[in-house]
């Protein structure tokens, strides 16, 4: 399950990075191409609730798949080799 998280994380920051990344330039090509105006602001409690969210959903993706490996390495135990 914390590899699940740890993936949720990790594209978390990859993902706002690279879109903070691509609005810059791409507010300069409109910008100029149009000759609109138009400002650039990060919403920092919107970011931090999608990540919230982001990692909340992640847990709850993980806990369906940990539950079944869970219960194959019990079976499997009670097997024996």
């Amino acid at each position: 399950m914390l590899d699940g998280v740890i993936v949720a994380f990790s594209g978390g920051v990859f993902g706002i990075g690279l879109g903070l990344l691509c609005a810059g330039p791409m507010l300069a090509i409109v910008t100029e191409s149009l000759g609109w105006t138009l400002d650039y602001r990060v919403p920092g409690a919107q970011i931090a609730i999608g990540r919230a969210a982001l990692l909340a959903l992640s847990v709850l993706a993980g806990i369906y798949p940990a539950r079944g490996a869970y219960r194959a390495s019990t079976a499997y135990e009670a097997l024996g080799d």
